[in-house]
């Protein structure tokens, strides 16, 4: 993994948000006597409560493939044996805290160029950037 999908873990976490927000959405906007008719009326398949369940039936894959990929993420994180690395990784990808505020958090102070430089050297080791 490299850090670069690392850094995909945030914006991941609002697509999430995205989707669940139009998933809510959709089934609010067919919850009425009329959407229960249709469904038991299968007839119209074209119509709206149809186009509606397909596209919460998409949004659900959409949103299990995301789970999934951000379960991966924190599973490698998890993984790093290395307890600062482990904590700068997790604070940094994982929380959203920036480079500077996760070296302080870990060293109480601002200079994080040691932490980053020893998360850039674990990625090269373990060979995930070249």
């Amino acid at each position: 993994m490299r850090r670069e999908d690392l850094n995909e873990y945030t914006k991941i976490e609002l697509s999430l948000l995205a989707i669940e927000k139009e998933i809510e959405t959709t089934y609010n906007t067919y919850r009425s006597p009329s959407f229960v008719q249709s469904l038991n009326a299968t007839a119209d398949q074209d119509g709206p409560t149809c186009r509606a369940l397909n596209r919460i039936e998409k949004l659900k894959k959409r949103r299990d493939e995301l789970s999934s990929r951000l379960e991966e993420i924190e599973n490698f994180v998890d993984s790093i044996e290395d307890p600062e690395i482990n904590a700068a990784c997790t604070l940094h990808y994982i929380n959203g805290y920036t480079w500077e505020a996760t070296c302080y958090q870990l060293r109480k102070h601002h200079g994080g160029s040691m932490i980053i430089e020893k998360v850039r050297q674990y990625f090269l080791k373990k060979g995930y950037e070249s």
